[in-house]
């Protein structure tokens, strides 16, 4: 069975960008209702268990993107793909 070709350094950067942005918008969310729904809720639950799944794939995106592209040249692996700067990150339209 052949290896599937990586995703390129810009299609990382994307998906780390657009990846945050969801999770920042969820997170605000979460923030939002809580003030007028109680933590047990299943709305708040599943909101936030939505991050955490978020969570889970940029840990696991940033992993394969260790693996693909750590070579130390300046379009290598860098953290801040996954966790950018606010200004780095895509704004979501709901």
């Amino acid at each position: 069975m052949s290896r599937m070709p990586p995703l390129t350094m810009d299609e990382h950067r994307e998906l780390g960008a657009v990846l945050a942005s969801m999770r920042d918008e969820l997170a605000k969310t979460v923030t939002r209702i809580s003030g007028h729904l109680p933590k047990s809720h299943p709305a708040v639950q599943r909101l936030l268990a939505a991050v955490a799944q978020i969570d889970k794939a940029r840990i696991a995106l940033e992993g394969r993107m260790f693996a693909d592209h750590n070579d130390g040249g300046p379009e290598g692996a860098d953290i801040s793909v996954y966790y950018p700067v606010r200004d780095a990150r895509r704004q979501v339209t709901p």
